[in-house]
């Protein structure tokens, strides 16, 4: 079966890489890798609180005791959206970004607080 993927791929223009991963596989990966960094970062961090482990690559997270609205304000490139979630304001970022840089952000954060 794998054998099969790793056609459709190569009729997409897509190798394999060593171990039998895309490129674009690889690009997933490394993306969801990305959102269990800045959870586990946000997670140590004891001004900032975890919604929950991120599941699909989206991490919900926002400074304890802040407004992360008025936080965010303070922001120029942080990779962070807002939601809203059970009636609370959160960050919500999505690793999807292929610039996104955990301690980046992290560091961006803590100088906004």
């Amino acid at each position: 079966m794998a054998e099969h993927g790793h056609d459709r791929a190569a009729s997409r223009g897509q190798r394999p890489r060593p171990g039998g991963v895309t490129r674009a596989e690889a690009t997933i990966l490394g993306r969801l890798v990305a959102a269990e960094l800045l959870a586990r970062l946000v997670d140590e961090h004891p001004a900032l609180e975890l919604w929950a482990p991120p599941g699909t690559g989206v991490v919900n997270w926002r400074p304890s005791g802040r407004d992360p609205a008025e936080v965010r304000e303070r922001l120029s490139d942080a990779w962070v959206s807002l939601a809203d979630i059970a009636g609370a304001r959160w960050f919500r970022s999505v690793a999807a970004n292929p610039l996104a840089d955990p301690h980046h952000v992290i560091d961006r954060i803590a100088a906004a607080l």
